[in-house]
């Protein structure tokens, strides 16, 4: 019923934000083995709409994706919710992900982006030949440093989520145009994040967004 998908829902998020965890009986944490009976969906939910989203991008080489994604999935659905959210879940499924996101941005710099610096260079430099060789984000992923569930939702959503999302990397990219080559030798950024999951279902993964 709606209504008991509502309750179930502050359960996880009063959970999730590190509060009261029901208990069934003296030594079963149920919230704990229904996250892990469901979690399956939800892996799968969250890679259906990562497919989604890249799809998009209209990539020559999906067929690589597709192998990563394949293996990201099975290992997301072997890492399922721990409660209270940590820091160290987090980045294990950020580790998880990051080579399909690496993977991808790759493809979309050469694909897309190479391209269009090559149209708008100056047009007594149209002959230019401009590549991105090598063109790797490399092996580490992303932290998250800082998160906490809001006590007060900002959006229509039943949990809004903030965190703080750094980068810290050594890239293997060099542009190289006609012989003359520049390069990255780092990658750094800080990022504030909103995640807002909304719209409760009655089966799982419980939400639609």
């Amino acid at each position: 019923q709606p209504a008991d998908i509502s309750a179930m829902a502050n359960a996880v998020r009063d959970a999730v934000r590190g509060g009261h965890r029901p208990r069934l009986g003296e030594d079963v944490n149920w919230m704990e083995e229904f996250l892990k009976r469901v979690w399956p969906s939800i892996a799968q939910f969250i890679m259906s709409k990562l497919h989604v989203h890249i799809e998009r991008q209209g990539l020559d080489n999906m067929e690589g994706i597709y192998r990563i994604m394949d293996v990201a999935t099975r290992r997301l659905i072997e890492t399922p919710l721990r409660l209270p959210l940590d820091h160290d879940w987090l980045n294990e499924v950020l580790r998880i992900l990051w080579p399909i996101l690496s993977k991808s941005v790759n493809a979309i710099i050469e694909e897309k982006v190479v391209p269009r610096i090559q149209a708008t260079l100056p047009r007594f430099m149209q002959g230019l030949s401009v590549s991105m060789n090598p063109c790797d984000l490399g092996t580490a992923a992303p932290q998250i440093t800082e998160f906490r569930v809001m006590e007060h939702s900002v959006s229509d959503g039943w949990m809004d989520i903030e965190m703080v999302l750094e980068y810290h990397a050594k890239p293997k990219m060099s542009l190289n145009c006609s012989g003359m080559k520049t390069g990255m030798e780092r990658l750094d950024f800080r990022m504030d994040c909103n995640i807002s999951l909304y719209g409760l279902r009655e089966h799982p993964p419980f939400f639609a967004g």
